[in-house]
């Protein structure tokens, strides 16, 4: 069986409870897809925003493909998540064109 992992982008910094509310919901509904999310609003607390960095980026490398939830144009950290994730060869999908995929 393959896995089909996904890293979940978006905007986090500044936002009320740094936007986990969607990330947990995407996360929820990849798994319904039988997908893998890899989601950064499970990170630990207490680093420094270049660390979350450094770990994002990480994920990223691990994942198949990117979902981008809404806003992540707005957001640095997302714009550079898809940049690499470009500069890899990464699938990227906006977060309602993985959740309509059959």
């Amino acid at each position: 069986m393959s896995k089909h992992r996904v890293y979940i982008s978006g905007p986090m910094t500044g936002l009320p409870e740094n936007n986990f509310p969607a990330f947990f919901e995407a996360e929820k509904e990849l798994k319904k897809q039988g997908k893998y999310p890899i989601n950064p609003a499970r990170n630990p607390d207490g680093l420094e925003y270049h660390h979350y960095m450094d770990i994002s980026l990480a994920m990223v490398r691990c994942a198949d493909s990117v979902c981008l939830l809404p806003g992540w144009e707005n957001s640095s950290g997302a714009v550079v998540e898809v940049a690499y994730a470009r500069s890899l060869g990464k699938e990227i999908k906006s977060r309602d064109e993985i959740l309509n995929e059959i």
